[in-house]
């Protein structure tokens, strides 16, 4: 059974949302620790509020949502998700002294994204698309973190974190293409 075209749109847009998670976690953590002297100061409060905050907004989220708006918070989330990057991008070796600014983007992102997959496939079309999604994203946790660290050594992280940004924007074009 083919995969209707709206499912392979949220696997790409999984796809690349893996591509920026793997950037955030350990490249981001190694780039507080290469810029910061307080680093593990600075990871740690990064960690605690981008975690309350996650909680805090899951539930605002969770209320928007209940019953409408799946699509429209979804696209704030991936919106959102390019902010933060764009952030990065923007105070580069400054991001460890602005880390409340850009710890929100996840809440509005796993929620919505969660119940619109529920909401769009139905029972029979769940099993291809997980397996499908599955294989892509693993697929991509495994290479680009060897890309991502060829990159940032060949170039920087700063080039890096920009390659990104552009990952996000066509993250918020595909999420346009979703009814």
């Amino acid at each position: 059974m083919k995969l209707k075209s709206e499912a392979n749109i949220i696997i790409a847009i999984d796809a690349l949302k893996k591509i920026m998670i793997i950037f955030l976690g350990p490249f981001l953590t190694a780039y507080f620790i290469k810029t910061s002297s307080e680093s593990i100061i600075d990871l740690s409060i990064y960690y605690i509020f981008s975690y309350i905050l996650l909680g805090i907004g899951s539930f605002i989220v969770a209320s928007i949502v209940k019953n409408k708006f799946r699509i429209g918070m979804f696209r704030i989330g991936v919106i959102i998700s390019f902010i933060y990057i764009m952030t990065i991008v923007i105070l580069k070796d400054k991001v460890v002294d602005h880390l409340g600014l850009i710890s929100i983007s996840q809440s509005t992102y796993w929620f919505p994204y969660n119940l619109f997959v529920i909401n769009k496939l139905d029972n029979q079309e769940r099993t291809d698309y997980t397996v499908k999604k599955n294989i892509i994203v693993s697929t991509v946790g495994v290479l680009c973190p060897i890309l991502l660290g060829t990159i940032i050594t060949a170039t920087n992280f700063e080039l890096t974190a920009i390659i990104i940004l552009i990952i996000s924007l066509i993250q918020i074009v595909l999420s346009f293409m979703l009814t």
